[in-house]
């Protein structure tokens, strides 16, 4: 979405709405970012709990299940 409203800024004749598309991109890109690396952050932050190897074992079952329900 952000590379076709980059694309049609730049086509238009309009130079000052350049900067405000760039970092609609830029804003959108870094977006995908952080929510392609969320699960590591929680996974990160998780480690850090004291008893997390106890739980660990139901953290996995529950992934398991929430991805795929039809093992559960």
């Amino acid at each position: 979405m952000g590379v076709i409203d980059f694309f049609k800024v730049i086509t238009s004749s309009k130079a000052e709405d350049v900067p405000k598309a760039s970092r609609s991109l830029a804003m959108r890109m870094i977006a995908g970012v952080v929510i392609f690396f969320i699960p590591v952050f929680i996974e990160f932050f998780f480690s850090l709990i004291d008893d997390w190897s106890d739980y660990k074992t139901s953290y996995s079952i529950c992934t398991k299940c929430l991805f795929d329900p039809g093992s559960c």
